[in-house]
């Protein structure tokens, strides 16, 4: 895959989680309640599964989820975070993942 269009769906999903976010605030304040918003999951999730599947994610068997789920769900803010939007390699090098550009690369090999 090239990185150009991983980087736009990544981001594509990540812009969407941001809508619908804004959207159950907004319907928070008129509902008087709390609000989680999940139009689009089932696409979501195909589009997550097909990356993990395309980019060969070494961790898409692993009962704790993918690094691409990780990174899109789990790492602070989709790798805004500076404090905790990195991987840690055996050698105790630690390479960022503060952007898909950069988990593209990790995924590649080309960190």
């Amino acid at each position: 895959m090239k990185k150009k269009t991983f980087v736009n769906l990544i981001n594509a999903i990540t812009d969407q989680m941001v809508k619908e976010d804004e959207i159950a605030d907004k319907l928070g304040i008129i509902m008087d309640g709390s609000f989680i918003i999940d139009i689009t999951a089932d696409i979501v999730e195909t589009i997550l599964e097909s990356l993990e599947v395309e980019m060969n994610d070494p961790c898409i068997d692993d009962p704790n989820g993918s690094i691409i789920g990780w990174w899109l769900y789990d790492a602070p803010d989709a790798g805004k975070s500076k404090d905790s939007a990195w991987v840690e390699l055996k050698s105790g090098k630690r390479i960022p993942l503060e952007s898909p550009e950069q988990l593209y690369d990790y995924l590649t090999g080309d960190e």
